[in-house]
């Protein structure tokens, strides 16, 4: 689950949920980041997690429909040319993955290098970022982007443990990170 570089096409080994708790606090704790990999890092960045088989998801809207069509009242505008009533519905927005390829998680950013695409989400500037649990993708909410951009990171799992430790490590929320890691490792006495 915290293999530092994932290949979603290959699916991890399940592992028990408290040994997989213990393995992500020690890791909290210990693991700083690296400075190798696929991205060419910015001064003092370190990266955390490198996967391949990421996909850039991006809403996209689908064609206007026409209600009503010619039914009701229509109108003359010129010889031969007349106005029927109705009115057009947009089209249902749906996240769409767009690119596939290599995304990158370090402690100044998060980017998405495709063939088609690249997008860099950098932590100075995210309003929010999301963990999906049901469509696998992570959503980031910029400062200055309408829409938000997601990554679709599948069978990764750890994608979403290295984000959280790298925006702590951005933070400085480390400690942060690591307590709320421990509540969860000793239940609340009910």
């Amino acid at each position: 689950m915290f293999n530092h570089h994932a290949h979603t096409g290959t699916p991890q080994p399940p592992t028990d949920p408290t040994t997989a708790l213990q393995e992500a606090i020690t890791l909290a704790k210990t693991y700083k980041g690296d400075t190798d990999g696929p991205l060419n890092l910015h001064a003092n960045e370190r990266r955390f997690f490198t996967m391949d088989g990421a996909g850039l998801v991006e809403p996209r809207r689908a064609p206007n429909r026409r209600v009503g069509g010619y039914a009701g009242p229509s109108f003359r505008v010129a010889k031969g040319i007349y106005l029927h009533t109705g009115k057009s519905v947009p089209g249902k927005i749906t996240p769409t993955v767009i690119d596939t390829d290599t995304a990158v998680v370090t402690d100044q950013r998060v980017t998405f290098m495709g063939t088609k695409a690249t997008r860099e989400f950098f932590w100075a500037k995210l309003l929010a970022f999301d963990h999906d649990l049901e469509t696998r993708t992570t959503i980031f909410h910029m400062s200055g982007r309408q829409t938000p951009d997601a990554i679709h990171w599948g069978l990764a799992d750890g994608f979403c443990f290295y984000c959280d430790l790298a925006h702590a490590h951005f933070a400085g929320t480390v400690d942060d990170f690591v307590n709320a890691l421990e509540r969860e490792e000793t239940p609340a006495d009910h």
